[in-house]
């Protein structure tokens, strides 16, 4: 089973500065503790998908109520998050602190520590998944980069194969390609309509924090 957590909700849920697991991989219960591991028990046990997504659910909204006042993130972090995804990464750190009268200091610091990235990369990131949409649409390399903030195709080369490891234009190339090989997948199901216990899967949880 998969959950996806927004940063903040990895902040709160997890207690500890983003930028310690920045590019890292750790263990659920290295971050979570005992109690995930009751979870997957609980999870394990139940043959039922739609039961199981309630679990998981109840559970995460219950972490999520009881987590300290200290691991709430900041209003103004949030602020700033919310910004950078409506300009799709366009607007700059500068803009960002004054937007929420910080100092551009105190916001770098603020965001690292319960995003995991500074504004700027995060930035960074953003424009490059809109760039994805844009190629995956159709778009050329060259107008993905004036679509989405670049100065030219050449910046957005850069920025797309270090994220990426490969350049827009290869990227683009190799989607026909692998649409033709991808089919569906038809998922096993026991006798009571779950699927099978084992079997991965991703559920959406009606929460912001969550999906």
């Amino acid at each position: 089973m998969e959950v996806t957590l927004t940063p903040w909700a990895a902040y709160r849920l997890f207690g500890t500065p983003m930028v310690d697991l920045t590019d890292a991989v750790v263990g659920a219960d290295e971050v979570l503790g005992r109690r995930i591991r009751i979870l997957a028990e609980q999870l394990g046990e139940e043959p039922d998908r739609t039961a199981r997504s309630g679990i998981l659910n109840r559970t995460l909204r219950q972490w999520t109520a009881q987590a300290p006042a200290s691991h709430e993130p900041d209003y103004g972090v949030l602020r700033a998050w919310h910004l950078l995804n409506r300009s799709s990464g366009t607007v700059t750190v500068q803009g960002l602190a004054e937007h929420i009268q910080w100092s551009t200091r105190h916001l770098e610091a603020r965001f690292r520590q319960q995003i995991g990235l500074s504004p700027k990369g995060m930035a960074r990131v953003i424009r490059v998944n809109r760039a994805i949409q844009q190629l995956i649409r159709g778009s050329s390399p060259a107008s993905s980069a004036l679509t989405c903030g670049y100065y030219d195709q050449a910046h957005l080369i850069r920025d797309f194969k270090a994220l990426t490891g490969t350049t827009p234009g290869r990227f683009q190339a190799g989607l026909a390609p692998a649409a033709a090989r991808s089919r569906p997948v038809e998922r096993p199901t026991n006798p009571a309509g779950g699927s099978r216990p084992g079997r991965y899967e991703r559920h959406v949880i009606p929460h912001a924090d969550f999906s």
